[in-house]
């Protein structure tokens, strides 16, 4: 069970099947990430520079990026730690395996 721990953000001890169980998103879940990561891309190209508030422009391109690398580590990580549940599986299988084999 998830432990919340004392700190200046909000975060929480989790074991090793919840951190999975929290990392992978479903087909639903990464359609719904990836809609909102084109969202951001599309609100970034479409911005226009006004040369009397750079800094303003700066800022929201700045606010955009922010967003499409979140989302973008979202999708990501989910991949990798589907992977990492793969490969371990897989080596696991190999494991046992050549365990069973006989000479």
């Amino acid at each position: 069970m998830s432990q919340v721990k004392i700190n200046k953000f909000t975060s929480f001890e989790l074991t090793k099947e919840e951190a999975i169980s929290g990392a992978i998103f479903n087909i639903a879940q990464l359609q719904s990430i990836q809609n909102l990561l084109s969202e951001a891309a599309e609100m970034k190209v479409e911005l226009v520079f006004d040369p009397l508030n750079p800094v303003d422009f700066a800022q929201q391109v700045s606010y955009q990026q922010g967003k499409i690398d979140v989302l973008s580590y979202l999708i990501e990580n989910s991949a990798a730690v589907q992977n990492e549940i793969a490969f371990s599986g897989s080596q696991e299988q190999d494991n046992s395996l050549s365990n069973n084999q006989s000479f």
